[in-house]
């Protein structure tokens, strides 16, 4: 007797799901057209394509350790903390939700564009991070560190990060 009624309510769910989905209600009413979403960004590897020696030099840390290097996250610190970078890949998502986070916590704000992807900075006190857009998904570079100019660095690992893609 389970079986049968197992049986019976997945025959339900699945002729509930494909009358869900047909977007047809019988009612002959006109349905509303959606564009297509972006399409997905190039391939942007680990770590955005660069390596760890390639940070350092760029950041001008020379002493930070990489943390964490996964597809979508990378991390790198000194050993007291003080030194930060970090890239994370955003597939899908929107970058407008990273810019209105970074404006609520105070950053000032700045447009920044590299190879005709529009983006942001977002910096305060020994801090710059941004973010390029790439089709329907972005990608974000931090850097924080006492007597640094990051910004400077941020621009240069985007642009490698964008150089070195594949899409």
């Amino acid at each position: 007797m389970k079986r049968i009624v197992h049986a019976a309510g997945l025959t339900l769910v699945a002729a509930l799901l494909a009358t869900a989905c047909s977007g047809d209600d019988g009612a002959g009413e006109a349905t509303t057209t959606r564009s297509a979403p972006a399409a997905s960004g190039a391939f942007l590897g680990e770590c955005g394509g660069l390596t760890d020696d390639e940070v350092r030099q760029i950041t001008g840390f020379p002493n930070l350790v990489a943390y964490a290097r996964n597809g979508i996250k990378c991390r790198w610190e000194s050993q007291s903390g003080e030194l930060r970078v970090m890239f994370t890949w955003y597939r899908g998502s929107p970058i407008e939700r990273e810019r209105t986070v970074a404006k609520v916590s105070g950053k000032d704000m700045g447009d920044l564009e590299i190879d005709g992807h529009p983006g942001f900075t977002a910096n305060d006190t020994q801090l710059c991070q941004g973010a390029v857009q790439d089709g329907a998904d972005f990608f974000h570079w931090l850097i924080a560190g006492p007597g640094a100019e990051p910004c400077d660095a941020l621009r240069t690992l985007a642009g490698l990060t964008l150089e070195r893609s594949r899409g």
